[in-house]
Parts: structure tokens; C-alpha cells; sequence
């Protein structure tokens, strides 16, 4: 698996996970452990949904549109890594505007 590939769930990941704050500091009772949990796994689930998602769709306009004249293995070989830097690049990209969002 390709390292940039996994840096991007990653970042989808915590891009859109984020904690609410507690009502008191440092004390949490069962109920918002849960939502947390289940905000966890929503995140999670979106990001992986997401990422693999974009990563087909790219892979697949490269093989069969962008890169059809190229040789077999050349067609293979780059249209996986252009997918893969582009999944990564949207991630970076998604993350920025995210933070940007938190400051203001």
C-alpha cells in the first residue's frame, strides 16, 4: 500500500473528526463516551468511503481516457501513482480548508 495513499486517510480522518467539548472539563459521563465513539467511527467511515472512492474514480479516468495510448504497463503504473498523488493532494488541500475553518 502506498504510504501517500495511507497519509491520506489520515488526513480525511482527522479532518473530520474532531471532539466536542465536554460541558465540564476532564469528566465525561457514558453517554457522551458513546457519541464519541460513534463520531469516531462515522469519521472514520467517511474517510475511508471517501478516499477509496475518489482514489477508483481517478484510477479509472486515467487508465481508460488520460493514459489509453500509453504501453500496458506504463498505463498500470502511472495511472495508479497520479490517482494516488492526486487522493493525496485533496487530502492536504481538505485538511488546509479545515484549519482555516477552526481559526476563524
Amino acid at each position: 500500500i502506498n504510504a501517500e495513499y495511507m497519509g491520506s486517510y489520515q488526513m480525511f480522518f482527522e479532518s473530520s473528526f474532531t471532539f466536542a467539548p465536554s460541558t465540564l472539563k476532564g469528566v465525561k459521563d457514558a453517554g457522551s463516551v458513546e457519541r464519541d465513539t460513534l463520531r469516531y467511527q462515522a469519521s472514520l467511515g467517511y474517510a475511508l468511503f471517501f478516499s477509496n472512492a475518489l482514489f477508483l474514480a481517478l484510477t479509472l479516468f486515467f487508465q481508460f481516457y488520460f493514459l489509453s495510448a500509453f504501453d500496458k504497463r506504463v498505463n498500470f503504473c502511472l495511472s495508479i501513482l497520479l490517482a494516488a498523488a492526486l487522493v493525496y493532494w485533496f487530502a492536504q488541500a481538505n485538511e488546509r480548508t479545515v484549519q482555516k475553518k477552526r481559526a476563524a
